[in-house]
């Protein structure tokens, strides 16, 4: 190799060092700067879209801390009928039906409901609509949020004021 090399032409030599110089710049762009600086960008917008949800979220928590903190609210026109069925149907009135993955009995009086890819507002809504009409609270919330923009998975635990 080294004797291939000097039996070149000096002008050869140039070009031969040049072309591979310009390589080697070409390469370390299109395989390492270009892909890290394209994703540098992506994470720069995906932690600039959570920190919008997680404001936009905290927001609505609060409007709907608001909304029902201080009212005086009747608990459940029928007072026989559990919790985890009003949950149900109260889910199917609201057109959440198809998304509604799971309503099950949790504790004394207790519901655990489970959603997949529900529209936040929609949930949010249903939430309060539940609070507003019939007292329940939430016990517990999980919120996850889906690949789909505006949807969440969530489990939630339903309970009534005093179980």
């Amino acid at each position: 190799m080294k004797q291939w090399w000097l039996n070149l032409a000096s002008r050869e030599r140039r070009t031969l060092v040049i072309g591979g110089v310009s390589l080697a710049v070409i390469l370390f762009y299109f395989l390492l700067w270009q892909p890290l600086h394209q994703d540098n960008a992506q994470l720069a917008r995906d932690v600039e879209q959570g920190e919008a949800l997680l404001h936009w979220t905290r927001n609505t928590v609060a409007e709907i801390r608001a909304r029902g903190g201080g009212e005086q609210i009747e608990v459940g026109a029928d007072p026989e009928q559990a919790l985890f069925a009003l949950a149900d149907s109260h889910a199917r009135e609201a057109g959440l039906g198809d998304v509604l993955q799971r309503v099950e009995p949790s504790g004394e009086g207790g519901a655990r409901v489970a959603f997949q890819q529900v529209g936040f507002d929609d949930l949010m809504h249903w939430v309060g609509s539940l609070q507003h009409q019939y007292g329940v609270r939430i016990g517990l919330l999980t919120l996850q949020q889906s690949e789909l923009d505006g949807r969440v998975d969530a489990q939630l635990v339903l309970e009534l004021p005093g179980s």
